[in-house]
């Protein structure tokens, strides 16, 4: 359950869709999960596909790191051609999409596991409470993304402006939600081994 915590908050966690950093955070946080349900295997019912998906995430994003570094260099060898650096950003957008929505419904996949595995918990409370801050972070998630290719898309530059701004307030909430959401998990490993602590005596 540790590494559960411990990765959760990296795999949510969102820098700039163009920089090799960003997805290495989720390369962690995605190794970290496969060791935490590895941990857990004897312990929790967990389909199959639930670690498949990581395993396959955490090769993405580290294929994507390396690709973005790649594009990045094409992009400044190819100063002079507007299409070299537009193709290169909708090339990183749609790998960034990818690194940021799968993370989404494999977390709230992660969920639904611990929920069918409730009698592992000595309470449930915190569990509903990670639920819905899990849903806001959705929400506010997929607000930035949008925001973010709006503003690097969008050839007018005042507009584009606008929705750089609402991209960073959007960022600061977010953030703000993760460390809910990592307090509140780490509250759930609490329960379960607390729960583990009384089956014993």
């Amino acid at each position: 359950m540790n590494f559960l915590v411990l990765g959760t908050p990296f795999l949510l966690f969102m820098l700039n869709y163009d920089w090799p950093l960003s997805y290495a955070i989720k390369l962690v946080g995605a190794v970290f999960i496969i060791i935490g349900l590895a941990e857990l295997r004897s312990q929790l019912k967990y389909e199959a596909k639930l670690k498949t998906l990581f395993v396959v995430f955490a090769f993405l994003c580290g294929f994507s790191a390396v690709l973005v570094q790649i594009l990045r260099l094409l992009s400044v060898l190819g100063e002079m051609s507007k299409t070299v650096p537009l193709v290169a950003d909708i090339i990183a957008l749609l790998l960034w999409a990818a690194a940021v929505l799968i993370p989404l419904y494999a977390i709230s996949m992660l969920y639904d596991v611990l929920d069918k595995n409730r009698e592992y918990l000595a309470y449930t409370a915190n569990l509903v409470k990670l639920e819905y801050t899990l849903k806001k972070i959705c929400f506010v998630t997929i607000f930035v993304y949008i925001s973010n290719v709006i503003y690097v898309l969008l050839p007018y530059r005042q507009t584009g402006d606008f929705f750089g701004v609402l991209m960073a307030i959007g960022k600061i909430i977010l953030y703000i939600l993760i460390i809910i959401a990592s307090i509140r998990f780490f509250k759930v490993r609490s329960d379960y081994y607390q729960k583990a602590e009384d089956s014993e005596e």
